[in-house]
């Protein structure tokens, strides 16, 4: 089994990094709120209802609003596996007003595996926040005779280019995630991408396809009640949620870590003060107790920082998710 460590992980997740003492000094909070405009602040997903985005963005949507004493809407855009709702926020007006509730494939994949995509996931942003993130999990159809990797790598062998998966969409973290696992047990494997998390779980709940690799905050409805099966997490650690599920590194596939993550970021060229105020209010948000409960439930965990944390991190996880692609080779179907 070929184990070569492809690390994916955000570096330091933040528990003291919530703390913004500097950008949030003197800025109002959401008793004295004083609107930036009258314009409403825009939540563009590019996923559809049901994915892991659009649940943080509904969450957090009545308390930034309140906070930010103007009126906040989510919208989807989806397509494209994410690409056509970030390309949206990319080319709208740099007044801070449009926001992208975006994660790896916003921010770097889908421009790795598509030169033509018309936007740079540095250039054309500017970085808000990193709001949560949250390990994968290797999921079957409960009529497939899988309780370990090892069954679903079995039977890989013995029927190869059969297995189907579903994923959100080609060149998202559901698609190179079952592509780093074929790569490292050595077996085919045939791809299924759907225009979301919600679509390919379904048809996986459905049947229609045998497994897949999604954010736990997608799937957790689907294992609640038996619907699916997990049968592998693909954080450094087990999930809570999970307890009794094993992680990828584990099971003896050395450097299998991959996590879901979603940040937020404007227009490049956005005011500054805008960026500050709603990164200031965004991390005091991601405290409340009521929040951080509701992202644990589901098997994430808040992150926060500065808009310069994130700019970094997002540059990272560029470079080592270029990596991964040219280890694999993978094209977009």
């Amino acid at each position: 089994m070929h184990t070569e460590h492809l690390t994916m992980t955000p570096g330091a997740a933040a528990a003291g990094v919530l703390a913004l003492a500097a950008a949030a000094a003197g800025l109002p909070g959401s008793a004295g709120a004083q609107p930036v405009s009258a314009k409403p602040l825009r939540l563009v997903i590019p996923f559809p209802p049901g994915a892991t985005g659009d649940f943080l963005a509904r969450l957090v949507q009545p308390k930034l609003a309140e906070a930010m004493g103007q009126p906040v809407v989510v919208e989807n855009r989806t397509g494209a596996g994410g690409a056509i709702g970030t390309e949206f926020v990319a080319r709208s007006a740099p007044d801070g007003h449009t926001l992208l509730v975006g994660g790896a494939s916003s921010f770097g994949l889908a421009t790795l595996l598509n030169p033509k995509i018309g936007y740079d996931p540095v250039r054309d942003f500017a970085p808000v926040i990193q709001m949560i993130r949250s390990p994968s999990v290797l999921l079957v159809h409960p009529s497939l005779p899988v309780t370990h990797v090892r069954d679903l790598v079995r039977l890989a062998r013995a029927r190869p280019g059969e297995l189907a998966y579903s994923t959100s969409g080609a060149g998202t973290p559901s698609h190179l995630s079952v592509e780093m696992l074929n790569q490292m047990a050595g077996v085919r494997t045939l791809h299924v991408p759907y225009r979301g998390s919600p679509e390919a779980l379904a048809d996986l709940r459905a049947g229609n396809v045998q497994f897949a690799v999604n954010s736990l905050v997608s799937s957790m409805p689907f294992l609640q009640g038996g619907k699916l099966r997990a049968v592998a997490v693909t954080g450094d650690r087990r999930s809570p949620e999970l307890p009794a599920v094993p992680t990828m590194i584990e099971i003896g596939f050395a450097g299998y870590e991959v996590y879901t993550w979603f940040g937020l970021a404007a227009a490049a060229g956005s005011p500054r003060e805008l960026i500050v105020r709603l990164n200031a209010e965004l991390n005091r948000i991601l405290r409340d107790p009521d929040i951080r409960g509701k992202i644990g439930a589901q098997g994430a965990e808040v992150v926060g920082g500065t808009p310069e944390q994130l700019g970094a991190y997002m540059k990272s996880e560029i470079a080592r998710w270029s990596t991964v692609v040219r280890k694999l080779d993978v094209k977009l179907d």
